[in-house]
């Protein structure tokens, strides 16, 4: 792989935006970008877990974090131009263009979140690799989640109570991505949402369910153990009660414990 020169790079990005309203062009240009700074020689351990089952280039982070740099503004006024872009992108078979499609869906101005949100949608429909779907609910929301946070929460409830499970479990997985940013207020309406997962009996939502868990545990633990020991207490049968026991040991000793002792109490009354 050639040294990176930050200004013989910044050139080709620079042309690469100039073929911002030609979309196989664009897309063509940007292989090249990546060709040229694909590191030949470079071998993961074969040990390594591969951040993608897409085929994908070898590269310096320096090369993909400096074409979003330079595609943001573009993106953010010529939305028609990303449109375009993004659907040539995302027929291609790296990771790379899909995920630079993403972050260019999410560069595009509030004003136009309807269209968005069903080209998300549209997407969603689609097999999909993991790291695919991972840029899809941290980059392609970005302007939506930055002018207008609740617009986002709805997209999310939208794919949690759609009656297909593929999109349920992707809407888990949507809402795991934000609890991050969603303020203690919005606690009740998350446990809303995760209760009937919870309180079945499908085990395809059990990742997210421990991932969002987790997550809540890590952030509110006296709430989250409040919610769950509700949970059990409203709730019959035996798998209940080994999924509770499966989020013991996301919760500091104090919580730990409370929910422990809810989980045998729950044992004790029912058998």
């Amino acid at each position: 792989m050639p040294a990176i020169d930050i200004s013989r790079l910044q050139n080709q990005i620079n042309h690469l935006v100039s073929l911002m309203g030609e979309p196989q062009s664009f897309r063509q240009e940007l292989h090249a970008i990546l060709g040229f700074y694909h590191r030949y020689s470079h071998r993961p351990s074969k040990d390594a877990v591969p951040k993608s089952f897409m085929r994908m280039y070898n590269l310096p982070d320096q090369v993909t974090r400096q074409i979003e740099i330079t595609l943001r503004k573009p993106a953010q006024t010529n939305p028609e131009h990303v449109f375009d872009i993004v659907q040539a992108l995302w027929q291609d078979d790296h990771f790379e263009a899909r995920d630079l499609a993403t972050y260019l869906l999410g560069q595009v101005p509030v004003t136009y979140s309807e269209r968005v949100t069903s080209i998300i949608l549209a997407w969603l429909e689609q097999p999909l690799d993991r790291a695919v779907i991972n840029a899809l609910f941290s980059k392609s929301n970005s302007a939506i989640k930055s002018a207008d946070p609740a617009a986002w929460f709805a997209f999310i409830e939208k794919l949690i109570e759609n009656p297909l499970p593929k999109f349920q479990n992707y809407g888990l997985l949507a809402l795991w991505h934000e609890l991050d940013q969603i303020p203690l207020s919005s606690l009740p309406a998350i446990f809303n949402l995760i209760r009937p997962f919870l309180q079945g009996s499908d085990l395809q939502f059990s990742d997210n369910l421990q991932r969002i868990v987790h997550k809540l545990a890590s952030q509110n633990p006296f709430e989250t153990v409040y919610f769950l020991k509700q949970v059990l207490s409203d709730t019959e049968g035996v798998k209940i009660e080994s999924q509770m026991r499966s989020f013991l040991n996301s919760f500091p000793d104090e919580n730990r414990l409370s929910l422990q002792a809810a989980i045998k109490a729950y044992h004790d009354r029912t058998y």
